[in-house]
């Protein structure tokens, strides 16, 4: 009986482990061709929309939709956006690790 049990759980964690492969998400998120860079963080709404962003943008993974742009609100190239959190009004909050402030 204590083998038996000793093999399932060997043969659950082998399992589990097994699915902690990362994948390449870029087919089914398209919004990740208008990142730049390396991905810094990431959000998701209460809708189940998933956001990212890097050091310049923050975009909607699902539709491809940059929502800020460092460039475009004419902030220095020293600004360098790092998080994102999802709010529940439905706004969000980017932080920028460059400048150490918040913007909604």
């Amino acid at each position: 009986m204590r083998a038996t049990l000793a093999i399932a759980v060997l043969l659950f964690s082998a399992a589990v482990q097994a699915d902690r492969t990362a994948h390449d998400g870029s087919a089914k998120y398209p919004g990740v061709k208008a990142l730049i860079g390396s991905i810094e963080g990431a959000s998701v709404d209460a809708a189940g929309r998933i956001y990212a962003v890097d050091q310049q943008r923050f975009v909607n993974l699902q539709t491809g939709a940059v929502l800020f742009d460092t460039k475009a609100a004419g902030l220095p190239d020293t600004t360098f956006l790092a998080a994102s959190r999802a709010l529940s009004n439905g706004h969000f909050l980017v932080g920028d690790a460059g400048y150490h402030k918040v913007y909604e």
